[in-house]
């Protein structure tokens, strides 16, 4: 049995009949939804900085534009994606003269909370910055940081807990020597402190 919708008989016996074809979708999508979301504008005046705009939030609209182009070879959704593709262009650090923390301005888009890099100096007993602390973990600003005496003498303890995502690591006797196998120092021999000490 076909089933159909425009084959299965009703109830009463009358057969239903098919349904004239949509509207092209360009004569919906502008109106409802494509002007719906800031006027047709998406994110693509926004900095990435405003929380990771321009990756997630313009990408998607740009995503959407080229499936509408695909699906229905309308020219209308090509022109959006050049509109809006340009406009994200004209916000790269190198464009607007703004630097990362590294201070380098480059053909990229930088990004802050929650989605960067999260990382603390400490100092030593002269108040010198002597160790860099970096992680990857989202909303960085909720890692709490411990440092204490490690198990074995002359040593450090570093304690990590990520309040949002409970999740706490410990990283003992460690030191600030360069010729130890426990070296604090990302690089250093020890997999387990070498780039994640976070």
């Amino acid at each position: 049995m076909d089933r159909h919708l425009g084959h299965h008989p009703r109830p009463d016996r009358r057969p239903h009949h098919r349904r004239s074809p949509p509207p092209r979708p360009r004569e919906l999508i502008p109106a409802a939804l494509d002007l719906g979301f800031n006027n047709g504008n998406g994110r693509k005046d926004e900095l990435n900085e405003n929380r990771g705009a321009v990756g997630w939030g313009e990408a998607y609209v740009l995503q959407s534009y080229l499936l509408m182009w695909e699906a229905y070879r309308d020219l209308y959704y090509l022109d959006k994606t050049i509109d809006h593709a340009d406009h994200m262009l004209a916000t790269r650090d190198s464009v607007r003269g703004v630097t990362d923390w590294r201070g380098l301005s480059l053909p990229a888009w930088r990004i802050y909370w929650p989605y960067s890099a999260g990382g603390l100096a400490l100092a030593d007993v002269l108040g010198r910055p002597s160790l860099r602390l970096r992680t990857a973990w989202t909303f960085a600003e909720s890692l709490g940081v411990t440092v204490s005496a490690g198990t074995n003498p002359g040593t450090f303890k570093i304690t990590t807990y990520h309040r949002d995502n409970h999740v706490g690591r410990t990283h003992d006797n460690l030191t600030m020597d360069p010729t130890s196998a426990d070296f604090a120092v990302p690089g250093s021999t020890r997999p387990s402190t070498a780039g994640s000490i976070c």
